[in-house]
């Protein structure tokens, strides 16, 4: 598909040969708009959810069709989705119609702002109201956390007219007016306050679990790979550090879908007694209540037993240090779509058989029992996918199941307008000559439309698979993956 500037000419040529007349606006008529759901100067603060809706405020009829972007600080603001779904927008859709809303990344993978276009119909006559609000989209956002010391930060979505999807030219700000494309007078973007106060804590240590890895957490469920899952303790205080003496604690984990291979020191605890480690260190990797219910592991540290005894773990203010890292590995084998939950928690004097461990960390010689960051973190145990031929339908370019002229049309466009890939190369090789050209293009609207005013068909029907799913001989995935077509797996 063409990006949107160079598309939007052909869209409103078509677009005004078959509306009815109306008395369309002015610039002047046209306000653009973006609306914050705490309005003009609510305060957000790190972790809260912002949405911003971009509109138009119409004093006149007439407006058929848009085009924008939308940029905000992805230092301050992350991106998490952007729709059209209950807008006035989706509402003011009349069939045959075309809408693009999406997201829009750097070249590193950064989410720097959306786009949209729109056109609200081809054939039918639909246009925005006389309206004090209408609504284009929703796009939420979510509050980063502040640097330290910063107390606010101000910061803005704007529409702005230098946004594009990659190798595509940027899309522009514009109403489309009677077949001409209107620059409001009024462009208003939305300013967004973040209050990054830290709320005061009741306790100074915590203990938490974290991922090697982005959550949700997966480990194939293979006997063979591993996952890394750190304990980490942190200090919430804000102006003394923490040192620790010693700790203990237990971590439930379901022996029954995996098991614990290894447990084994952070680097700042490693690196204890001059690289000693602690002088007392133990791990039980295969621990149980008394009852043999709940299972885990355990795990007891003395940082010095004996003089001088000034040897302890520091934790400056507000900061975290890792204690160990639990390697786990899957006791199950699961296939395809077949997954576990396992379930990873703290548990206070419930594992060490018949000397229940209790959740403690020393500091200065007393015990302080820490708070937890969460309650329980998700290992998901993921079967492995089984490996099947690509499977396709020759002629289905368009990858919907159905072989008709639409097929040929997208051929065209691919080729010829830089319109989308087919999913699966041979399915657009209509003719199978090995090549795709105009001339599979010409194979399939044949094939379809004749014969015509003849009483015999011009074209016999596409080789196989035809018209059912199938597979070809020598396929590889680099020209059709596994799943990419429709019709996979095969009837």
């Amino acid at each position: 598909m063409q990006a949107l500037n160079t598309l939007w000419r052909s869209w409103v040529v078509l677009t005004v040969m078959v509306l009815s007349p109306v008395l369309f606006g002015q610039a002047g008529d046209f306000d653009l708009e973006i609306r914050l759901d705490r309005g003009e100067g609510g305060a957000y603060g790190p972790g809260d959810t912002v949405m911003a809706t971009p509109g138009v405020v119409s004093r006149a009829g007439g407006t058929q069709g848009w085009s924008f972007g939308v940029r905000h600080d992805p230092a301050v603001l992350q991106a998490e989705s952007v729709t059209m779904k209950g807008s006035d927008a989706e509402a003011a859709l009349v069939a045959p119609s075309f809408t693009l809303t999406e997201i829009i990344e750097s070249d590193d993978g950064t989410r720097i702002g959306i786009i949209q276009g729109v056109v609200l119909s081809f054939i039918e006559p639909a246009e925005v109201p006389v309206s004090d609000f209408f609504s284009f989209c929703f796009a939420n956002y979510t509050v980063l956390g502040c640097a330290e010391g910063v107390e606010g930060i101000a910061t803005e979505i704007n529409f702005v007219s230098d946004l594009s999807q990659p190798g595509r030219v940027p899309v522009e700000i514009n109403l489309t007016i009677d077949g001409q494309a209107i620059l409001p007078d009024q462009i208003t973007g939305a300013g967004v306050n973040v209050a990054c106060a830290i709320p005061p804590v009741e306790d100074d240590v915590s203990l938490g679990l974290s991922f090697s890895s982005e959550e949700p957490c997966v480990l194939p469920a293979d006997r063979e790979d591993t996952l890394d899952v750190q304990v980490e303790v942190s200090n919430l205080g804000k102006e003394n550090p923490v040192d620790l003496q010693g700790w203990s604690y237990s971590v439930r984990v379901d022996h029954e879908l995996v098991e614990c291979i290894a447990v084994t020191p952070a680097p700042a605890v490693a690196a204890l007694n001059g690289g000693e480690g602690p002088e007392f260190l133990n791990y039980k990797l295969d621990d149980r209540d008394i009852d043999g219910t709940i299972t885990g592991i355990s795990v007891g540290a003395v940082v010095q037993l004996g003089a001088p005894g000034t040897e302890v773990l520091s934790l400056e203010p507000l900061s975290a240090v890792p204690l160990d890292s639990i390697t786990l590995r899957s006791l199950v084998s699961l296939v395809g779509d077949d997954s576990r939950n396992v379930e990873l928690s703290f548990v206070d004097t419930t594992l060490g058989e018949d000397r229940p461990l209790e959740i403690l960390f020393v500091v200065n010689g007393d015990g302080v029992v820490p708070e937890f960051v969460e309650e329980t973190k998700t290992v998901i145990l993921q079967g492995i996918p089984v490996a099947l031929d690509p499977t396709f339908i020759r002629g289905d370019a368009n990858n919907d199941a159905h072989v008709d002229i639409a097929d040929g049309i997208w051929i065209v466009q691919m080729l010829f307008y830089n319109g989308q890939m087919t999913a699966c190369l041979p399915a657009a090789d209509a003719n199978n000559d090995g090549a795709l050209s105009i001339s599979d293009a010409l194979y399939i609207i044949n094939y379809r439309l004749q014969p015509g005013s003849t009483n015999f068909a011009l074209y016999a029907p596409p080789d196989g698979p035809y018209p059912d799913c199938g597979t070809v001989e020598g396929l590889g995935i680099d020209d059709c993956e596994p799943g990419s077509h429709v019709c996979f797996p095969a009837n």
